[in-house]
């Protein structure tokens, strides 16, 4: 089984490559490294990031509980036909 590094790999399927397909790869190269130059490492959240989005939600959903429902008559007969099928399934409305 042959055990060759990456970069030894790579070196070899580039001495196969013709003068465009190099021209290519070349470009390649440089459009990643330009990429990586511009764009700002990702950091790991924190633990303290995570409690403060549980938190946030947390909030959010007392809040939506919260909420008062107004319920109004259906006003077609599609919405009554889905209250019905509701009402079916046993949910109260």
């Amino acid at each position: 089984m042959n055990y060759t590094t990456l970069p030894d790999r790579l070196l070899k399927q580039l001495e196969t490559l013709d003068q465009d397909d190099l021209n290519l790869v070349a470009a390649l190269v440089e459009f990643l490294q330009y990429k990586k130059s511009i764009q700002p490492p990702i950091e790991a959240k924190t633990d303290l990031e995570l409690t403060t989005y549980s938190k946030i939600w947390s909030q959010w959903f007392e809040e939506v509980d919260g909420l008062e429902i107004s319920l109004t008559e259906p006003s077609s007969e599609y919405e009554e036909g889905l209250l019905d099928k509701y009402r079916q399934q046993g949910l109260t409305l």
